[in-house]
């Protein structure tokens, strides 16, 4: 049996750049949909199959706990959880100062641990040592020249 028509149709394919950023943003969709079902989405939820899988959950409450011993204060307080101006209403100030103060050294442990870099700010505040010893230094060596503090 012979085909009706002797048409052939030929497929050419295209190589530019929409081509390649397409592919390329197919691949990372897949990839982060692939990250985001093991791991958990951070910000949403932060635990994804590998954190629920059985196999885990021994990591996962042993984390669990170790995020606990740091976060919840000796009280049974929590950061971002309990109101702190309820605990303060019938304490001395003596006692809310030590409280705040805890309250505010567990605050920048959590954001240290894991939301800033403080590398760069330790760097920064080196720095500033530095210019302030060497301005200290050239203002004993040539105290006419010295640059007054107002003028900077």
């Amino acid at each position: 049996m012979e085909p009706k028509s002797q048409n052939i149709c030929y497929e050419e394919s295209q190589n530019n750049i929409l081509v390649f950023l397409t592919s390329v943003g197919g691949f990372y969709s897949f990839m982060t949909a692939f990250y985001i079902l093991l791991f958990g989405s951070p910000k949403y939820s932060p635990w994804g199959y590998c954190q629920t899988c059985p196999c885990w959950w021994p990591f996962r409450r042993s984390y669990k706990r170790h995020l606990a011993k740091q976060f919840i204060s000796e009280n049974g307080r929590t950061l971002f959880v309990d109101d702190p101006r309820e605990l303060l209403s019938d304490a001395s100030i003596e006692d809310k100062i030590v409280i705040l103060g805890n309250w505010l050294a567990m605050l920048e442990d959590l954001l240290k641990k894991f939301y800033l870099d403080t590398s760069y700010l330790k760097l920064l505040k080196e720095t500033r040592e530095k210019y302030i010893t060497l301005y200290k230094d050239y203002k004993e060596l040539e105290p006419d020249h010295a640059i007054e503090e107002g003028d900077e």
